[in-house]
């Protein structure tokens, strides 16, 4: 893995599964601008912005194309920082974002979410948390079918 230059840079993730997201205000223009912002508050340049319109959440990370670049970029040492609206952008099923988180963490690359900023997925109480939130947005999706 190449790290030169990534210290600072972090790659935004927005996907919304309808275009009836963009009306509720969670769309992908509301998605990158509160990415843009945590960026800027933390003082990290923007490497790229990657966008999924119309892909669903239980559609497996990895086989989903953009996030598949997003990936191959964070294999590549491009950037270190994923930066997503809310996890539930990330992924809708647990085992799928343990997989991506699991990789991204032997990659070096931190996961933030702005919605749920204060999970920590460094330490048990975090990961805890992580799972549940993300176990809920797989709930909520098995609602949905």
């Amino acid at each position: 893995m190449k790290q030169s230059g990534r210290n600072n840079k972090a790659s935004i993730y927005t996907r919304v599964s309808t275009a009836d997201q963009e009306k509720n205000g969670f769309g992908m223009s509301s998605q990158e601008k509160i990415c843009r912002d945590k960026c800027k508050a933390k003082g990290f340049a923007v490497y790229k912005l990657y966008s999924e319109p119309d892909v669903s959440g239980t559609k497996p990370a990895l086989k989903r194309p953009i996030f598949g670049q997003l990936m191959d970029d964070a294999r590549n040492g491009k950037f270190k920082y994923i930066i997503f609206g809310s996890l539930d952008r990330f992924a809708r099923n647990l085992f799928d974002a343990r997989t991506v988180w699991n990789e991204c963490d032997k990659l070096g690359v931190e996961i933030i979410s702005c919605r749920e900023e204060h999970l920590d997925s460094s330490t048990a109480v975090g990961k805890y948390m992580t799972n549940m939130i993300l176990g809920a947005a797989e709930f909520e999706s098995d609602l949905i079918k």
